[in-house]
């Protein structure tokens, strides 16, 4: 009887062990999912100032979910179809200037297939006469992935 009870007891602790460990692996796998879902869309925002810069409105736009709603530092409330009007206002009001930013990354959260996205981003423009002047602004965006793609479904920003 002794025997058979402290089978038992030794059954019980490994299977305790196993659950422990398996636990464990799970929380290392999803951590590093985590980290690779932060890093591919930290990497998309990186993308949205490429295009910026360029002023490539049309990669610009697929960034976009059709129902994207934002409330940007112009103060107006505005959805996909408005999204590239600061570009061309941007531009326009600083002619014969050279466009560059800074980019620096705060935070993002992973809630499965959303991912909310934190940092400040400073535009940096250069005259003929190389004279610099910066401005920057802290920003929001909300990710969703829908399908196999990660698209803005929200944001906001306003200057620092």
């Amino acid at each position: 009887m002794y025997i058979k009870r402290k089978m038992q007891i030794m059954k019980k602790t490994m299977l305790f062990f196993i659950a422990v460990s398996f636990t464990g692996l799970l929380q290392a796998q999803d951590s590093a999912m985590t980290k690779q879902i932060k890093n591919e869309v930290w990497q998309l925002e990186e993308n949205y100032w490429k295009y910026v810069k360029a002023n490539d409105t049309k990669s610009y736009l697929t960034l976009w979910d059709d129902h994207f709603i934002g409330y940007p530092s112009t103060n107006i409330i505005g959805g996909k179809d408005h999204i590239t009007d600061w570009l061309a206002a941007m531009y326009n009001s600083n002619k014969g200037k050279t466009f560059n930013y800074e980019l620096t990354r705060k935070v993002e959260n992973v809630f499965g297939d959303i991912v909310i996205v934190l940092y400040d981003a400073t535009q940096i423009w250069t005259n003929d006469k190389n004279e610099v002047e910066k401005i920057t602004y802290k920003l929001t965006h909300t990710w969703k992935k829908t399908g196999k793609d990660w698209l803005i479904i929200g944001g906001m920003g306003a200057k620092k």
